[in-house]
């Protein structure tokens, strides 16, 4: 047994442990270099535990081993516990009447986009449609993500990266109409009309090879805007020409001569600006049409469901900083932003140890320094969603970035971390 698993199974738990379930099944012991493998039914069990959290092992049996009796389906499942046990020299799986993952057990779904993605065999029909359900929530998340990546691109006129995300999101849904529409519309406002209409093509193909039908008179009328409508050179991420109503975003917010004259005051004087109101009264609209207005800014939004995930809002944000600040990081500076970002730094570089708040605050700060050539501000919309530890470190990170920045917020709904940001910021 290697050293490190020797001296984890002396230990109560599995204290540096980390299961890799979003893609194919793996378990990592600390520091180690390779990964157990694990097998299909180890990787449901574990995968249900660390999403559903503690489960009557009754439940868990007959979930695994539908086709058995209820005696017999218990006598499986504590066979299949033993032999992961005597496998990795450690206890993943905690509990007698009820089962749980393993004290200092760490695992990827909190975040990822997959679960079990690589893993196809039927496991019964219960547990598999848990996992449909459970993948399509992920890459419905993922989807939205990327609508709201490309939105916030799209405002920022930064059309390289808006056309990245529309490109990723019509691979992941490669007969959806709007995906299609989305990026014909990107590459012409990009000023790329002949891009535009092959992306037309290639939508009108597809429609008609796979779905066995035509495009809609959206998508016509969107063509016939491009066919209409010559725009600059290909490639012209400012172009300023008049954009056609049939690729407008919806109209600018009108009546808000007061709160914009605000935001331009507070901009120029280089204050931090609160924007709060009830839901559907237009924050998020009046923050990015302002954001728009001012150059580069870096734009994210909190979501439902971030405050159960330490720094998941922070996270977001940082993943729409433009791509220049992350080529060629230093070292140190991977390692520690790898706890927020696994696909900063490899796994086996990752450290595992507890977060030490400093180090991570200057390497965030490190990123944002790396930023700032390409950044005159920064949006974080929905405050009120965000979680404690993001929250937190924003503290730090408002004003050592040194940018301006704009928040929106339901006031009524802000955490008490949130109102502790807000006065810190004087915002």
């Amino acid at each position: 047994m290697h050293a490190a698993e020797q001296a984890a199974s002396d230990q109560p738990g599995a204290p540096g442990w980390r299961l890799a379930l979003a893609q194919a099944p793996l378990a990592w012991p600390p520091g180690a270099e390779r990964a157990h493998p694990l097998a299909p039914l180890d990787a449901a069990l574990l995968a249900w535990l660390a999403i559903e959290g503690a489960t009557p092992r009754v439940h868990m049996a007959t979930l695994l081993w539908p086709e058995a009796d209820s005696e017999s389906a218990r006598n499986s499942l504590r066979q299949r516990l033993f032999k992961l046990k005597r496998q990795l020299g450690v206890a993943l799986v905690d509990g007698s009447t009820v089962l749980q993952l393993a004290p200092g057990l760490a695992h990827d779904l909190a975040d990822a986009d997959g679960v079990l993605s690589e893993q196809q065999a039927p496991l019964g029909a219960k547990f598999d449609q848990w996992l449909a359900q459970q993948r399509e929530r992920r890459q419905g998340r993922l989807r939205q993500g990327l609508v709201d990546l490309c939105e916030m691109a799209e405002t920022a006129r930064d059309w390289p990266d808006a056309l990245t995300h529309a490109q990723a999101l019509l691979e992941l849904a490669p007969l959806s109409e709007e995906a299609h529409r989305r990026l014909i519309r990107l590459h012409y406002l990009a000023g790329d009309r002949a891009a535009a209409l092959l992306a037309f093509d290639l939508c009108e193909q597809r429609l008609k090879h796979d779905v066995g039908t035509r495009p809609s008179a959206e998508t016509l009328a969107l063509l016939a805007t491009v066919e209409s409508n010559q725009a600059d050179e290909p490639g012209a991420s400012t172009w300023t020409g008049r954009v056609p109503a049939a690729v407008q975003r919806p109209p600018r917010l009108i009546g808000r001569g007061v709160e914009w004259a605000a935001l331009q005051a507070a901009w120029a004087a280089g204050h931090t600006v609160l924007i709060t109101g009830q839901g559907g009264l237009g924050k998020t609209r009046l923050a990015a049409d302002f954001a728009q207005s001012q150059g580069r800014v870096v734009m994210a939004s909190a979501r439902p469901g971030d405050s159960g995930v330490a720094h998941a809002s922070l996270v977001r944000w940082l993943r729409a900083l433009p791509r220049q600040a992350w080529v060629d990081l230093p070292g140190h500076v991977q390692r520690e932003l790898g706890r927020l970002l696994p696909e900063v730094a490899p796994a086996t570089d990752t450290d595992t140890s507890p977060a030490d708040p400093d180090r991570l605050s200057n390497a965030v700060a490190a990123l944002l320094a790396r930023a700032a050539p390409d950044v005159q501000g920064a949006v974080f919309d929905d405050l009120h969603f965000a979680d404690e530890a993001s929250l937190d470190l924003m503290h730090y990170l408002v004003p050592a970035s040194g940018w301006r920045w704009v928040l929106t917020a339901r006031a009524e709904e802000l955490s008490p971390a949130g109102h502790r940001l807000v006065s810190s910021l004087g915002a």
